[in-house]
């Protein structure tokens, strides 16, 4: 890991809080670990592996020998499977916001990564020193996007990776539609007021595509079915961590938790959204 170097240009250039910056830390302080706690056991199409799969694998094999980041790494859930691999990075650096979710990593990790408390603005590495970055449900998060990608770009070594998985609304199962109604139809005064968060283009294939063509020469996309089948009970377990949930008073997350569990009733049901998978290569 003595490839690792501090920035030369500074943690402490980055942009001022924004809303989006100051509601994100807030609900990653209330809930670290909240991504791996939702989505963990949700899977990818129909082969039972998870988001968290999808992207490890693709580090795993693009990045072998190599020293990859994951770029909002949250509690560490990516840099485990990596690392648990045969043959794939020689080390990860994690990289997040949020002093909270570091926390959790540096638990669940040991002292198998570098962690470091940064923004995907400012990364914490030499230009060109990374074979690959992966960005496991974030890049949707993050702005201004382009600066982000910039930064990105400029840690990869040439033919270096960048793996993301993002969410789509193309697809969403019947169940997560009634959830976003019912959370739609509350009463004003049981919710408070949520930024939108990030940039509505990481949320498209042809808004990706625009944004990371300038920095990259090869890009696919593919779009997959993230879902889970459970009942109403583990069901709003995944739903409550939500971001939506935590702009709700207590009185609004009352009566969403029990509208939602009335219209799922009885037995086990499915409850999915759409997801992009990114593959970009410098």
């Amino acid at each position: 890991m003595d490839r690792v170097r501090p920035p030369s240009h500074g943690m402490d250039k980055g942009p001022a809080m924004t809303p989006d910056a100051t509601f994100l830390h807030a609900f990653h302080a209330a809930h670290p670990g909240a991504t791996s706690a939702a989505l963990g056991h949700w899977q990818i199409d129909d082969t039972g592996r998870s988001s968290y799969d999808l992207l490890a694998d693709f580090l795993i094999t693009e990045a072998a020998d190599e020293v990859a980041m994951d770029l909002g790494c949250g509690d560490g859930a990516l840099v485990e499977k990596i690392l648990a691999a045969d043959g794939g990075p020689l080390a990860v650096i994690g990289v997040d916001a949020s002093p909270d979710e570091l926390r959790k990593a540096k638990k669940r990790l040991r002292k198998q990564a570098v962690l470091h408390h940064g923004i995907a603005h400012y990364l914490p590495t030499p230009s060109e020193e990374l074979a690959g970055v992966g960005c496991h449900m974030a890049l949707m998060l993050m702005q201004p996007i382009e600066e982000v990608v910039a930064e990105i770009a400029r840690v990869l070594m040439p033919g270096g990776v960048l793996g993301a998985v993002v969410t789509t609304s193309t697809t969403v199962e019947p169940s997560l539609q009634a959830f976003i109604a019912q959370l739609k139809g509350l009463p004003e005064d049981q919710r408070r007021p949520r930024p939108a968060l990030g940039d509505p283009r990481t949320r498209s294939a042809e808004g990706l595509h625009a944004l990371l063509a300038p920095h990259f020469s090869r890009i696919e996309i593919t779009e997959h079915a993230l879902w889970t089948e459970g009942s109403a009970e583990s069901l709003w377990a995944s739903l409550s961590l939500t971001y939506d949930v935590f702009a709700l008073t207590e009185a609004g997350r009352t009566a969403l938790e029990a509208s939602f569990k009335a219209s799922v009733g009885e037995g086990t049901t499915r409850c999915g959204h759409g997801v992009l998978m990114v593959r970009a290569w410098k």
